[in-house]
């Protein structure tokens, strides 16, 4: 929510649309490990994701969604998560790949990542 801005109202706030970012993450055969991707402001990123999505296996196609993202500019990360499990700090076990900038303005989009 933003706040408005009109003068003398009493504090109110306005919708802010979110929307949907569909991720096709493939990779050249089917892993026994789980896949994590998220949205982040920045790369390399910094903080937790803006909206992730996981998957426990990941296949040669994935196909996930990152739910209600506000306009904004984005990059998408992919993690393979290798033991030890650690989905919040990838580790140099990981295997990490991420997606070209992209701009969320006013419909949901799709977008794909390759490992």
């Amino acid at each position: 929510m933003v706040p408005s801005t009109e003068p003398d109202a009493a504090p109110s706030f306005m919708p802010v649309d979110l929307f949907d970012v569909e991720v096709s993450v493939e990779l050249p055969e089917p892993r026994d490990t789980p896949l994590n991707v998220g949205a982040f402001r920045t790369y390399p990123p910094e903080g937790p994701p803006l909206a992730n999505a996981r998957r426990e296996q990941a296949d040669t196609l994935n196909v996930v969604t990152l739910r209600d993202l506000e306009p904004g500019r984005y990059v998408a990360v992919a993690i393979l998560d290798y033991p030890p499990a650690s989905p919040t700090l990838p580790g140099s076990e990981d295997t990490v790949t991420s997606s070209e900038s992209f701009e969320v303005i006013d419909q949901s989009l799709s977008l794909s990542i390759s490992f």
